[in-house]
């Protein structure tokens, strides 16, 4: 969740979206609260529900930042036992089928840690 404070001048809801188009590629929900001249922003992340899914619906479902699930599509990664299912659109932009995934998770090992004694 990121909370900023700022002073409103003209235009700031253009500037806003935005700054929100640029640094998030994934579903959110936002509160705009406006008091005394200053407005407060809540953005909390969330999966958008959708069939096929970004890299940042898969970093929320998985709780990782988005740099790790584009780590899990690169070459070496996929030759993994177990790699994460994905394709690209035009051959730049990662998109993940969420039927898919969610049989990915459901069939991903778990690893148990051992305590050393």
């Amino acid at each position: 969740m990121t909370t900023s404070y700022t002073r409103l001048t003209e235009g700031w809801e253009e500037r806003l979206a935005e700054a929100l188009r640029k640094e998030f590629d994934r579903a959110f929900t936002i509160t705009i609260e406006k008091s005394d001249g200053k407005v407060r922003i809540v953005m909390t992340e969330q999966d958008s529900g959708t069939p096929v899914m970004t890299v940042g619906d898969v970093a929320c479902l998985l709780q990782v930042n988005r740099s790790v699930v584009r780590q899990m599509t690169k070459t070496r990664a996929q030759r993994a036992p177990h790699p994460i299912p994905f394709f690209k659109i035009n051959g730049k932009a990662l998109r993940f089928d969420r039927a898919k995934i969610m049989r990915w998770l459901d069939t991903t090992p778990t690893r148990r840690i051992s305590k050393r004694k």
